[in-house]
């Protein structure tokens, strides 16, 4: 590695930091506009986009329990967001 031309680590250190860099700004500041519970609700939707996004781009396959963790993660949000309607 150490003998890697100079245009190489440029080009490493372009994609392993922008698109990093940009998706944390872009997410910090969606946290900000939206209800604490709310963001929490995000962060448990990174896992599962990003399993689905492996399967739709990459053409990876589920392991058996993934499909089952990505119910149950889908299930939490549902219910974080659900608000029953209060009867008088």
């Amino acid at each position: 590695m150490v003998t890697y031309p100079q245009r190489l680590w440029f080009i490493i250190l372009v994609i392993a930091w922008f698109p990093s860099l940009v998706a944390y700004l872009v997410y910090s500041y969606a946290l900000k506009h939206v209800e604490p519970a709310k963001g929490s609700a995000l962060t448990v939707m990174e896992p599962v986009s990003a399993a689905v996004y492996s399967v739709a781009i990459l053409g990876e396959t589920f392991e058996p329990l993934q499909p089952v963790g990505i119910m149950l993660a889908l299930t939490g949000a549902i219910l974080l967001f659900y608000k029953p309607k209060l009867k008088k």
